[in-house]
């Protein structure tokens, strides 16, 4: 048995990697894991917010499945999930850092979660501490868009913390549990960093790491704006207070928050290598989302265009094919068959007299298992569909099919494709040439599939602020 350690950050873009050379910032530890293991190139998120996306790692399924819209909705009772699985075949099971499962102290399949979304602000209130300073609220651009380093000392920084209660568990992990080659028990931890999402005020140097001016241009036209979805219109009016000089001074902070993330798992690796855990884990790198950044005269996230909907996918350790970089559209959905199938624990499928499923396999979960991509030994299906879901303003669908991606915006009737081979910026609309009827396909039939599916939802209704709301709005 492997260790597995899956590490995801909210709201890193994909292309803040050093190694990319898109943006001038320093990843030196993430670089090193792309280099000495395989980086999926085109790796999306399952719906671009923060519950949804995360509800799909952890039961590896679709928000037209699980039924997570919002960010205060919560899966199903009952459903399998990633660590569960692990769990029952022997995995010890632990996750340090950002759950934002829903209700707030669900384990979801976990041994044991150090719980930060709740035990953070009591430790926070316990020493006189606010997770933001009043002078931030009172400022222009509000606690979510901070012109200041964070008022916490160093070690009570999200993404410094969690590193630290990391470390912490990695060395109960080594010296209990024996999780080195050939012990007795493997781990399976989920350490999920807070940052680089809003406010992006981290301490000092990285706070004033990057100068504004220096950075790379915002991807956007003024062209681009006659063909935008009247949802995209809604979301780029609330947030036309944000003017181009702060959008810069967020992105330099923003980066900066990305180094710091980059260098506490360079400590985390450290440790496992001091430990004597390195050799025998597998280590994945991605994200819930992206963040635009005013990337498309837009900011956080939503919808579909790359910076939003895209995300890192990295992976390095035991059998996985060093210096590969994958073309082929994946999905966070693949996380759960994949890791399923690296430790060979998928059972066979078998159904009961009545056509009732009885064992799960791969086939039952909308990812694909990456392995062979993850050893050298075999291509990914080239016509393979990959699916986001958003249901902010409305119900909205994309598909990515080799090159192409199509968004589907169902409320206002309107659609995008884009040719991501010769317009990889997504400034070229095609729109004009291109509907739903002449896309290939593959992409049609996982339209319609995807589609119905969610239309199970469409007249649902779900409790927000003790407010019945209806789903999608």
């Amino acid at each position: 048995m492997r260790n597995i350690l899956l590490i995801t950050a909210d709201q890193f873009r994909y292309d803040m990697l050093g190694h990319l050379g898109t943006h001038p910032v320093e990843t030196p530890s993430l670089d090193r894991l792309a280099q000495d293991g395989i980086r999926f190139d085109n790796a999306y998120c399952p719906y671009p917010m923060c519950v949804p996306a995360r509800a799909s790692i952890m039961t590896g399924l679709r928000s037209c499945d699980h039924g997570v819209y919002y960010n205060d909705q919560g899966w199903a009772d009952g459903l399998p999930t990633l660590p569960g699985r692990l769990a029952e075949n022997g995995y010890y099971t632990t996750e340090i850092g950002k759950t934002h499962f829903l209700p707030k102290r669900r384990h979801g399949g976990f041994h044991r979660v150090w719980e930060t979304d709740v035990a953070y602000i009591k430790e926070l209130n316990a020493r006189g501490l606010p997770r933001f300073d009043a002078k931030a609220r009172r400022g222009k651009y509000g606690s979510a868009f901070k012109t200041n380093p964070t008022h916490l000392p160093d070690e009570l920084y999200p993404s410094i913390r969690t590193t630290d209660l990391a470390l912490e568990e990695l060395r109960v992990i080594a010296d209990r549990r024996r999780c080195r080659q050939f012990g007795y028990e493997a781990f399976f931890m989920w350490l999920s960093f807070f940052n680089p999402h809003t406010p992006c005020d981290p301490p000092e140097p990285y706070f004033s790491m990057y100068d504004r001016t220096k950075l790379s241009p915002f991807v956007r036209s003024e062209a681009e704006l006659a063909k935008f979805s009247k949802p995209l219109l809604r979301s780029r009016d609330e947030w036309r207070f944000m003017d181009d000089a702060h959008m810069a001074k967020l992105r330099a902070q923003y980066m900066g928050d990305v180094t710091l993330i980059d260098r506490q798992i360079g400590r985390v690796l450290a440790a496992l290598g001091d430990l004597g855990l390195r050799d025998n884990t597998l280590i994945i790198f991605t994200a819930d989302h992206g963040d635009y950044l005013g990337d498309h005269w837009l900011q956080q996230k939503g919808f579909f265009h790359e910076p939003s909907a895209r995300v890192p996918m990295l992976f390095n350790g035991p059998d996985v094919a060093p210096g590969q970089a994958c073309r082929e559209p994946v999905s966070l959905l693949d996380l759960y068959p994949t890791l399923l199938d690296y430790e060979d624990l998928w059972m066979p499928t078998l159904r009961d007299p009545n056509g009732r499923l009885v064992y799960l396999n791969a086939e039952d979960r909308p990812g694909r298992s990456l392995l062979g991509a993850l050893t050298g030994k075999e291509a990914l299906d080239a016509d393979r569909v990959v699916v986001s879901e958003s249901g902010i303003y409305g119900r909205h669908l994309m598909l990515r099919h080799r090159n192409l991606k199509y968004n589907h915006y169902f409320d206002s009737g309107e659609w995008d494709v884009f040719d991501l081979e010769k317009d990889p910026q997504e400034m070229n609309n095609l729109k004009a040439e291109i509907r739903l009827a002449d896309l290939p396909a593959p992409m049609q039939a996982a339209f319609r599939e995807v589609d119905g599916k969610m239309l199970n939802w469409k007249d649902g209704f779900y409790f927000f602020k003790d407010k019945l709301r209806p789903m999608f709005t």
